[in-house]
C-alpha cells in the first residue's frame, strides 16, 4: 500500500496510520510513497563518505558516524538507550529528523514530543510513535511509515536522520503477526519472516547516489536479558554498518 508524506508532517506527531496525536489539525500531505519502499538496484546506494555530527561528543570524537550509515545501539534493559536517543534526537545536524517511537511507553512519547516539538532547532523533527499496548500490525507499520517518510526526504536530496526506538519492539510485533499466521518459531520463537522484517527495515537507509539525499539510521536494539547472542542482537549486528554496546558495568 502506499502512504502519504510530505513537508506538512514536519514538527507533527502522528500514528501508524498517518492521524496526528499531538492535538494539532489533519495533515494536508500530497505527495504518495510505498509503505514497504521502493526497490532499487545495489548500486543506488553511495559509499558513506562525509562525518556526521550526532551530537554527542563521545561519539563523535571516538566512535564517528558518517551520513548514511546505519548504526545500532545495543542494550539491556534500563541501561540508557533511550536517553542516548533522546540526546541525539534533538542535538544531531541535520535538514529532517524522523523519530520512530515504537512499543515504548506511552508517557515516554509524550516527554519526547513535548521536549524536541517545541525547541526552535535547525531542520524540522517527525514524531511516529505507536505505544507498547496497540495492536502488533500497528507497531510494524509504524516502522514501515516512519522508513517511507525518511525515504521521501532523501528523494527530495536532503539528508535524513532516521532513529527507530526500538527495532527489538518491531521484531516482536513481527513475531507475533508471523506466529498468528501460523509460521513455526525457529530462533528462540522468532519465524524467520520476524527477522527478515528486521533485515529489509534497516536495509531501507542509506545514502542515494541519484538524489544526493542520505538517511543516517539510528536503532536501538534490546539485549533481552543482556544476552548478546539473542536472535534480535544477532541477526540485526549482522546488517548494521557499526553497533554501540552500552555495558551495564
Amino acid at each position: 500500500g502506499a502512504v502519504r508524506v510530505g513537508e506538512a508532517l514536519l514538527c507533527r506527531a502522528v500514528d501508524a496510520l498517518g492521524a496526528p496525536i499531538d492535538g494539532g489539525p489533519a495533515l494536508e500531505c500530497q505527495a504518495v510513497w510505498p509503505l514497504g519502499g521502493q526497490r532499487e538496484s545495489a548500486l543506488e546506494r553511495a559509499s558513506v563518505t562525509a562525518p556526521f555530527d550526532c551530537g554527542v561528543r563521545a561519539i563523535n570524537a571516538l566512535a564517528t558516524m558518517g551520513v548514511g550509515q546505519r548504526l545500532g545501539i545495543i542494550a539491556g534493559s534500563g541501561v540508557g538507550k533511550s536517553v542516548l536517543i533522546d540526546t541525539i534526537a534533538g542535538h544531531a545536524e541535520a535538514d529532517v529528523t524522523v523519530a520512530a517511537l515504537i512499543g515504548e511507553r506511552a508517557r515516554e512519547v509524550s516527554d519526547f514530543v513535548s521536549r524536541h516539538m517545541g525547541s526552535a532547532r535547525r531542520g524540522g523533527i517527525v514524531v511516529v510513535a505507536v505505544p507498547a499496548d496497540h495492536a502488533p500490525n500497528l507497531r510494524l507499520r509504524a516502522a514501515q511509515y516512519a522508513c517511507a517518510i525518511a525515504e521521501s526526504f532523501r528523494e527530495a536530496g536532503k539528508r535524513v536522520l532516521l532513529i527507530l526506538d526500538s527495532l527489538t519492539r518491531v521484531a516482536h510485533a513481527a513475531r507475533e503477526l508471523a506466529l498468528v499466521l501460523g509460521e513455526p518459531g525457529a530462533a528462540r520463537g522468532y519465524p524467520p519472516s520476524a527477522l527478515a522484517a528486521i533485515t529489509r527495515i534497516v536495509e531501507r537507509a542509506g545514502n542515494s547516489a541519484r538524489s544526493g539525499g542520505a538517511v543516517t539510521g539510528i536503532y536501538t536494539v534490546l539485549a533481552d536479558g543482556d544476552d548478546s547472542a539473542d536472535p534480535v542482537v544477532d541477526t540485526a549486528r549482522a546488517i548494521f554498518d557499526g553497533h554501540i554496546v552500552l555495558s551495564r558495568d
